[in-house]
C-alpha cells in the first residue's frame, strides 16, 4: 500500500501534458492489442477499457480519467463497431453499451478521485504526526538534559562520596533515556524499530559513559529484528542496567575484560537476551538493588523470565521473552 501511494504521488507530480501523453499511451496500447488479438467481439469491446479508465483516474487525476473515457469510447465506435471507420451506431444494443460504459466510467473516475483525496489526507495526517512526534522528542530530550544538569550541580555539592556515586548513577540512567528518546525517530510508520542498530548505538553510549579508560570492551551481537518501539525501550533500559552492573561488579581494580550482549530469536519464536561477561563471576541469586529491581520489573511487564548463572569465567544473565510480533 505504501508503494502504491508513492507511485500516485510520483505520477501526480508530472506536468499535465506528460500525464495526458501517458494516458493516451495506455489507451493506445489496449486498442492495438484488441485490434491485433481481437480479444472481445464488437459489442463487448468497452469492457477492456474499464481498467484503463480506473488506472488513469487513480494514478493520474480526474481529468485523465474523463479523457480516457472519451478517447476509449471514440476509438471503440470508430474501429470496432460496425460499420467500422464511421461514427454511426446503427445497433441499439451498441448504443446502450456505449451509454453504460460512459456512465460507469464517470462513476469510476469520481470514486477514484475520492480515494485519492483520502490518501492525500492520510499523507497530510502522517506528516503532521511525524512533525509533532519530532517536536515532542526534541522537547523531552531538552527536559532530560535540564534534569541531568541539575543532578550534576547537586553532585558537585554533595558531601559524601556515596551520594556522589548515586547521583552519578542516576545521571547516567537519565542520559541513556535521553539517547533512546532521540533514537525513537528511527521507528517506521508502523511504530517498529530495527533493533540491531538501535542496540549497537546504545552499547557504544553506555561503554563510553561507564568504562572511561578502563580496558573493558562491549561486544553487541544483535539479530536484525523489527520490534515494537515500547518493547525496544524496555529492552534498552534492561541492557543499560545489565551493562551498568557488569561494569560495576565484574571488573574490580581496573582489570581488563569483555561484555557480550546478544539478542536473538529462537526457532520457537522466543526472544532471548543474554548479557555475559568474563569478570570475577557472580552468584545465581542477584543482589537486591534499584537496577536489579528495574530489570525484573521490566522483564515481568513483558512476560519475560530471567535467569542468572556462572559463565566460567564471569557471569551470564539470560532473559527470555515470548514471541514479539510488531
Amino acid at each position: 500500500m505504501e508503494q502504491f501511494r508513492a507511485w500516485i504521488r510520483r505520477l501526480s507530480a508530472y506536468s499535465i501534458i506528460t500525464r495526458y501523453v501517458f494516458c493516451t499511451a495506455i489507451v493506445g496500447t489496449v486498442t492495438v492489442v484488441q485490434w491485433i488479438a481481437n480479444l472481445l467481439p464488437a459489442g463487448y469491446v468497452f469492457i477492456i477499457y474499464y481498467p484503463v479508465v480506473t488506472l488513469s483516474a487513480l494514478l493520474l487525476d480526474r481529468g485523465a480519467g474523463f479523457y480516457a473515457t472519451i478517447l476509449s469510447a471514440f476509438l471503440t465506435v470508430l474501429l470496432f463497431i460496425e460499420p467500422r471507420f464511421s461514427l454511426t451506431i446503427p445497433a441499439q444494443a451498441d448504443v446502450i453499451a456505449l451509454f453504460i460504459f460512459l456512465g460507469c466510467s464517470v462513476v469510476i473516475t469520481l470514486v477514484a478521485e475520492a480515494f485519492k483525496m483520502l490518501l492525500e489526507q492520510l499523507d497530510a495526517m502522517e506528516r503532521e504526526k511525524d512533525l509533532l512526534f519530532r517536536e515532542l522528542a526534541h522537547r523531552t530530550r531538552n527536559n532530560l538534559q535540564i534534569v541531568m544538569s541539575m543532578l550534576a550541580m547537586e553532585r558537585a555539592q554533595a558531601a559524601s562520596g556515596e551520594l556522589r556515586a548515586r547521583l552519578d548513577l542516576i545521571e547516567g540512567r537519565i542520559g541513556v533515556l535521553a539517547q533512546m528518546q532521540d533514537r525513537l525517530r528511527w521507528q517506521d510508520r508502523n511504530g517498529t524499530i530495527e533493533v540491531r542498530h538501535f542496540m549497537e548505538e546504545l552499547c557504544i553510549d553506555v561503554r563510553q559513559s561507564l568504562a572511561g579508560h578502563r580496558p573493558v570492551v562491549v561486544r553487541p551481537q544483535i539479530e536484525n529484528l523489527s520490534l515494537a518501539a515500547d518493547f525496544v525501550i524496555a529492552l534498552s533500559i534492561i541492557v543499560n542496567e545489565l551493562l551498568t552492573n557488569a561494569f560495576k561488579y565484574a571488573f574490580p581494580d581496573d582489570r581488563a575484560g569483555a561484555i557480550e550482549v546478544r539478542l536473538s530469536q529462537e526457532a520457537s519464536q522466543h526472544l532471548v537476551l543474554v548479557c555475559e561477561d568474563n569478570g570475577i563471576g557472580c552468584s545465581e541469586s542477584p543482589k537486591s538493588g534499584t537496577g536489579t529491581g528495574l530489570i525484573l520489573a521490566l522483564a515481568q511487564q513483558h512476560d519475560g523470565m530471567m535467569s542468572r548463572e556462572a559463565a566460567t569465567p564471569g557471569c551470564r544473565v539470560v532473559i527470555r521473552f515470548p514471541s514479539r510480533q510488531p
